[in-house]
């Protein structure tokens, strides 16, 4: 049975939370991971848990360096879980914010991406096309690590045609980002000469540093809406571009297509972008989360089995004394029952360390999400907070681990801004998991 101590958030949003993890398995193998964890409320929104399941199945179908590698589809007590490649650099949008990127840097990017979509645009799933389409290449969905790896991340909303797959393609629906949406989306066109024009968008705001106007559907709002994008932009990006970013889907290169003509141009220059990446895609700090320091077990069975923070005031003193009776022993050679009684004593400790610890981040987690909850507009604050309090009253039971799940709740109830009376009727459902 895998485990996965949990380090650091990446991120978070209204599906749940992103950690740095280590996968523990069995003979001692550990491996860094990313762990996609899917909050139980978020679970019983209409598709979330589907989609979930199906990048997953995506990813795993998938075969490219540029294409974020999954390891597994999981189950860690009540949370399901997506067991990624841990990518370390940045996010392109990140990078941006200091100005436009070399443009030996943004071809290179360029041509990694390129090939990552034309890998998934020929994608086959039992000898048959998928029909796999991204649907929001952005640079907020692209990562450049210190050694050059190009990493195209989240294909939660990809459409694609599989056996397995569980949610269907939305005819007409428009799910993405509109600032890097071409204009043919807007009305339900999906085909993969729109992930085309996404990358020529994306390629755009690395070399110009600017974001591009949302899609408009007409010809003469389109050509508006480029123009403005390439302003002052060199004719040699314009002429790279410009195929990318025609207003008619057929008169787009393939990705395949693309990959060759920014290779070709890759290859013309000189500079070293791997000495660039070194520098300068070096990971933003991150931050501990709710879960940071637990240790999760696979399994609909699975629990939150111990939690490693750092040991203050009586906890501390606790182990102190604990520690010191193992050297104690260990230097007078005792062994046989003192032995066992060392490890009862250790193990009543751990537990008891555990429980207080739990406890306390609790009431810590569950406090400032009333804050939170407080501070919030919307007509399900009121029963928001009640819900809060009642998990906060419950916290000798419910513990850090229910804490953890209610503040993901909160993370999405605020995510904009307000808490609706269906946002409510969500930390209500987790309040009384984890109250009961």
């Amino acid at each position: 049975m895998r485990s996965y101590r949990l380090g650091d958030r990446l991120g978070a949003g209204g599906f749940g939370e992103v950690y740095r993890a280590e996968l523990v398995g069995e003979g001692g193998f550990r491996k860094a991971v990313a762990l996609k964890l899917l909050h139980p409320e978020t679970a019983l929104k209409d598709g979330h848990l589907e989609r979930l399941r199906d990048e997953a199945r995506v990813l795993g179908m998938l075969r490219h360096p540029a294409l974020v590698a999954v390891d597994a589809l999981t189950q860690l007590g009540d949370r399901w879980a997506m067991v990624l490649e841990l990518v370390d650099g940045p996010a392109l949008d990140r990078l941006v914010r200091d100005g436009p990127l070399p443009d030996a840097v943004a071809l290179y990017v360029g041509r990694e991406l390129a090939g990552a979509l034309a890998a998934a645009h020929r994608a086959e799933a039992d000898g048959q096309p998928m029909g796999l389409v991204h649907r929001d290449v952005k640079p907020g969905n692209v990562h450049l690590t210190p050694d050059g790896s190009v990493k195209l991340l989240d294909f939660g909303i990809a459409v694609a045609s599989f056996q397995d797959r569980e949610t269907k393609t939305q005819v007409g629906g428009v799910l993405g980002t509109p600032a890097y949406m071409a204009p043919e989306r807007l009305i339900g066109d999906d085909g993969p000469e729109s992930d085309v024009f996404a990358l020529g968008l994306t390629l755009a705001t690395l070399v110009t540093g600017r974001v591009p106007e949302w899609a408009e559907l007409g010809q003469q709002a389109h050509e508006a809406r480029i123009d403005a994008l390439l302003a002052g932009v060199p004719s040699h990006w314009r002429t790279t571009l410009g195929p990318l970013l025609r207003w008619r889907p057929d008169e787009r290169p393939t990705a395949r297509d693309a990959e060759d003509a920014l290779a070709r141009e890759l290859g013309r220059t000189v500079f070293d972008v791997r000495a660039w990446c070194r520098e300068h895609a070096v990971s933003p700090p991150s931050s501990p989360g709710p879960l940071t320091g637990a240790l999760l077990t696979e399994g609909a069975d699975g629990e939150l089995l111990a939690i490693a923070p750092q040991a203050t005031g009586e906890t501390g003193r606790m182990w102190l004394v604990v520690t010191a009776v193992v050297l104690l022993l260990l230097l007078l050679g005792l062994g046989g029952s003192v032995g066992a009684i060392v490890i009862g004593t250790l193990t009543v400790a751990s537990q008891t360390v555990a429980s207080g610890v739990s406890y306390e981040g609790c009431v810590g987690s569950t406090s400032d999400a009333l804050d939170r909850l407080r501070e919030a507009h919307g007509d399900g604050v009121d029963r928001g907070i009640a819900a809060a309090e009642r998990i906060r009253a419950a916290c000798p039971t419910a513990g850090l681990m229910g804490a953890a799940s209610f503040a993901t709740a909160v993370d999405a109830a605020l995510e904009d801004g307000e808490v609706s009376v269906a946002d409510a009727v969500l930390l209500e459902r987790s309040a009384t998991t984890f109250s009961r």
